[in-house]
């Protein structure tokens, strides 16, 4: 994987099942079934049930029909604000807070938040690994 501390941060995260976590993604579904057959952390963390991809809607990220997507696939369509939506790319926090979802900004540079297309992110850290002590009800 591309940064050391994915792969460890999500069996972190999968062994406390405090969170359902889902692999959202651009990817056609044999991309994401790729990645799931090349990194084997991906297909144990993310059962083949939780793999979501915008094919399925033929609209990309940040398009509202890709959010809508996802919502309906987790069963929170009436209640956006339950699901967190992590990324390192700030189109998809805008997109997905554009849909009343709350959203986790990995900023891994450093960079100040400027993107106008919506509202910025819910939390900001600057590693994935922070994500391994990540609890929404406590984190400001």
């Amino acid at each position: 994987m591309r940064f050391p501390d994915v792969e460890k941060t999500l069996l972190k995260l999968k062994a406390a099942d405090k969170l359902v976590l889902t692999m959202f993604s651009n990817g056609s579904h044999i991309t994401l079934e790729n990645a799931r057959k090349t990194h084997q952390v991906l297909k144990s963390v993310f059962p083949h049930d939780k793999v979501f991809s915008v094919d399925d809607v033929q609209a990309y990220k940040p398009a509202r029909a890709s959010y809508a997507h996802l919502l309906k696939a987790v069963g929170k369509t009436n209640k956006p604000e339950d699901v967190i939506l992590i990324s390192s790319n700030p189109f998809d926090i805008c997109g997905s807070r554009n849909m009343g979802m709350r959203a986790l900004w990995i900023n891994r540079t450093g960079a100040k938040w400027i993107d106008r297309l919506g509202d910025g992110p819910t939390w900001i850290v600057e590693s994935f690994s922070e994500l391994a002590t990540f609890d929404p009800t406590q984190w400001k």
